[in-house]
């Protein structure tokens, strides 16, 4: 809980908190995004870890990312880095 309760005195945390509050509700930005003691403590260690792996391996992955590059140099400039 340490962490959750750091985060809750964070200036910079409560307006993104705000920018999360007047987003979509439908989309996942919307979604609640710290965890403590009383939502994550229902499971256990395996669990929580098997649940980020499942996670991790069927979202975090190339064809689900985006590259943007911003740059001063032109498109025919960076094409040969």
């Amino acid at each position: 809980d340490a962490e959750f309760k750091f985060k809750r005195k964070d200036d910079l945390r409560r307006l993104y908190q705000i920018h999360k509050e007047t987003a979509n509700p439908a989309h996942p930005f919307a979604k609640f995004s710290v965890g403590n003691q009383q939502t994550f403590g229902q499971f256990t260690t395996e669990a929580l870890q098997e649940k980020l792996a499942a996670f991790h391996t069927s979202l975090y992955c190339a064809s689900n990312m985006t590259l943007v590059i911003h740059s001063p140099y032109s498109v025919g400039q960076l094409m040969p880095w």
